[in-house]
């Protein structure tokens, strides 16, 4: 079974009404959600869900993907959640070895995070790409039966446990579900849906095509760029400071404001990518862009929702991910793999490990022994940081 893969950024819950359980019919009150963007955490939006079907249309907001194939578990603490999961489904509804080998990998896998986090009622969707017309009912059902049998001798109570399929929905707690599901247009009327499209899985972080207008732009500015840190003056100043204050310190110093602007969300000019990208190109960037995202993953990773880091800390690890892979196709091709080996970090500490991998076989393809590709493909295959609750794949 694949591990799991999880939302890029938090979101919390407040329940007015009975959980999401509780809800035999579509109509009857669910309870309430936020979500934040991606990008800029503060303030949060508000999406309130008073059915499956609200829940189900703000679940895209919430994780920031679609992803068919897949099963999702929302994380909640008492009313509050604070992170969803996303794992495979398996190969097959029907051999009860393999169901049973899933089921237990992820329950043992859930009571750790859920242990870990004092999280807990978890709600499961199962998204399917197979329908109800073709499965002749409830899609998965015998997974979604598993798993309630299982979250119940383990003590678990589920807010929700549903489906939906490219013609309907239906709750497995829902006993007057119609056998085709409900359908679909009550999601998309849902007042929790949204015009907004959100990027599939094997969408995120892909490297796009740069314009021509574009690519010469910040070609003239990296030129630009180059030659001013090149000038005498500027190699002559800087080594006055590093007298004064310390080599290395003041190098890292210099390089951690230098890049600052990788870790917020603000769009970049043609100038400013010119920067980050000459600074990305030198050992001492690389390093100091490694150490903040070790640093803002400590801080994700630490359990604790509600300390004043944690925010903040994702909100770096998203505008990192993001301005790595806009870099990336913008960068000299002698240095790209070290740029795409930084993003396929950032992208594993947010929690992709399936856009951290697509990003290291690229990095490695381009310099089959590149070391800094190989070190980053160290680190996830090993494990070195803590793995975060956000995903991995």
């Amino acid at each position: 079974m694949h591990r799991s893969q999880a939302t890029p950024v938090p979101f919390s819950s407040h329940n007015r009404g009975p959980a999401l359980r509780a809800l035999p019919l579509p109509h009857e009150p669910a309870g309430q959600a936020t979500s934040e963007p991606p990008a800029a955490p503060d303030p949060v939006e508000l999406i309130r869900c008073d059915t499956t079907a609200d829940f189900l249309a703000a679940l895209p907001r919430l994780v920031g993907f679609t992803a068919p194939d897949s099963l999702f578990v929302v994380l909640f603490s008492g009313a509050r959640a604070h992170g969803a999961l996303r794992i495979d489904l398996p190969d097959s509804d029907e051999a009860a070895a393999p169901l049973d080998e899933y089921v237990t990998e992820l329950v043992s896998y859930l009571q750790h995070t859920m242990g870990r986090t004092l999280a807990g009622s978890p709600a499961v969707v199962i998204a399917s790409s197979l329908s109800f017309a073709d499965a002749g009912g409830f899609p998965w059902r015998q997974l979604a039966l598993k798993l309630d049998q299982r979250f119940a001798a383990e003590g678990v109570t589920p807010r929700e446990l549903c489906c939906v399929a490219p013609d309907g929905w239906a709750s497995l707690y829902d006993t007057a579900a119609p056998v085709g599901g409900y359908p679909i247009s009550m999601i998309e009327r849902s007042a929790a849906a949204t015009s907004e499209r959100f990027p599939t899985l094997t969408e995120l972080g892909k490297f796009r095509r740069v314009p021509r207008a574009e690519r010469a732009a910040v070609e003239r500015a990296i030129t630009a760029e180059q030659s001013k840190r090149d000038h005498p003056s500027s190699r002559a100043r800087e080594h006055v400071d590093a007298s004064v204050t310390g080599s290395r310190e003041r190098r890292f110093e210099l390089g951690r404001k230098r890049l600052e602007a990788l870790f917020t969300a603000a769009e970049l000019s043609h100038v400013e990518a010119a920067g980050l990208v000459c600074e990305l190109s030198t050992d001492v960037g690389w390093a100091c862009v490694f150490d903040e995202l070790s640093a803002a993953a400590a801080a994700v990773h630490a359990g604790n929702a509600e300390a004043a880091e944690y925010r903040p800390a994702i909100a770096r690890l998203v505008a990192a991910s993001e301005r790595l892979a806009f870099l990336a196709p913008l960068t000299p091709p002698g240095n790209r793999p070290a740029v795409i080996a930084l993003s396929a970090l950032a992208w594993w500490l947010r929690g992709f490990e399936s856009v951290a991998r697509r990003h290291i076989d690229e990095a490695l393809r381009l310099a089959p022994s590149h070391s800094v590709a190989s070190l980053a493909r160290e680190v996830i295959d090993g494990g070195s940081f803590p793995m975060t609750m956000r995903g991995n794949r």
